[in-house]
């Protein structure tokens, strides 16, 4: 009997478990990346045209991640450059976290943040 009321207590405590809110549009996070939040804010610099992004976050572990930044033109085609390779971040539990990107020229109007916490044999892109 107490078994069967544990199991349902648990049941209970992990139907309450929010999964992570977040823009799908701007983030491709893995699921075996665990956060707290996420969210990301951009400019665009008037003198030249070019955008600026800041992503924070929370991690409920300290974990290390692998994330990268695409750029895309008006028409959605991504525009090569070398400021989308992939970077480490270590993030600390219960730490806020920043990273700050910019885009690689005027051209780039939008952006893609993929977050992983596995790079294979660093095959992904």
């Amino acid at each position: 009997m107490k078994k069967t009321l544990l199991g349902i207590s648990l049941l209970c405590l992990a139907g309450c478990a929010t999964p992570l809110e977040y823009d799908r549009s701007v983030f491709v996070i893995n699921s075996d990346v665990e956060l707290t939040y996420i969210d990301s804010a951009s400019t665009i610099r008037e003198r030249d045209g070019q955008v600026f992004v800041q992503v924070t976050g929370m991690s409920p572990d300290t974990q290390m991640v692998y994330y990268k930044t695409e750029w895309f033109d008006k028409n959605g085609m991504k525009i090569s450059t070398d400021l989308s390779k992939w970077k480490t971040a270590k993030l600390l539990e219960n730490m806020e976290f920043t990273w700050k990107m910019t885009s690689p020229s005027k051209r780039a109007v939008s952006y893609k943040v993929h977050i992983t916490d596995d790079l294979g044999d660093g095959i992904i892109h």
